[in-house]
């Protein structure tokens, strides 16, 4: 049935849809074309139309269930938008999971890079136990002709260093 609700909840639906929200990022960056997907107190979660990447910034763990949420969001946009790169922002996290570690290393980049996925860019902690926590997590998994990776201190240096790839 046809009414003026629905009607303008089509109209909002339809704009989301085709025409991407332009947002400030969470931490400060210049204006960007971008579609957020996820803006928690953990993680935040957009594709980046101009650059084409996923960003991904997770903040602090909070529990295994909703960080797996956020990975079944990551493949999710990575398939819908047939994307190869990704830029991690992890230097906030202070802890993670055995399980969840291991979650990542054996099942989820796999399936990211059979997807697809070429260029990982990952701005690491600032606490040297953690950086080569998630280091060693991320780097022992793949060849490197399989997935490219590269391990940074700013935003700025992954992102730069994405726009060549």
């Amino acid at each position: 049935m046809y009414t003026k609700k629905n009607s303008i909840a089509t109209i909002l639906l339809v704009n989301f849809i085709f025409y991407p929200l332009s947002l400030s990022h969470p931490v400060g960056m210049e204006q960007k074309n971008l579609n957020l997907e996820l803006d928690d107190s953990s993680t935040t979660v957009y594709w980046n139309f101009e650059k084409m990447y996923l960003y991904v910034h997770t903040k602090h763990f909070e529990n295994s269930e909703q960080f797996r949420q956020s990975l079944e969001l990551e493949k999710d946009i990575l398939a819908r938008k047939d994307g190869r790169k990704i830029l991690y922002e992890i230097n906030e996290l202070i802890e993670m999971s055995k399980e969840d570690r291991a979650h990542i290393r054996d099942e989820h980049i796999p399936h990211l890079v059979r997807k697809g996925l070429k260029f990982m860019a990952l701005v690491t902690p600032h606490q040297q136990v953690m950086k080569d926590v998630f280091v060693d997590t991320i780097r022992g998994t793949f060849a490197e002709e399989d997935l490219e990776i590269q391990f940074f201190d700013a935003i700025e240096e992954a992102e730069d260093w994405l726009k060549t790839k």
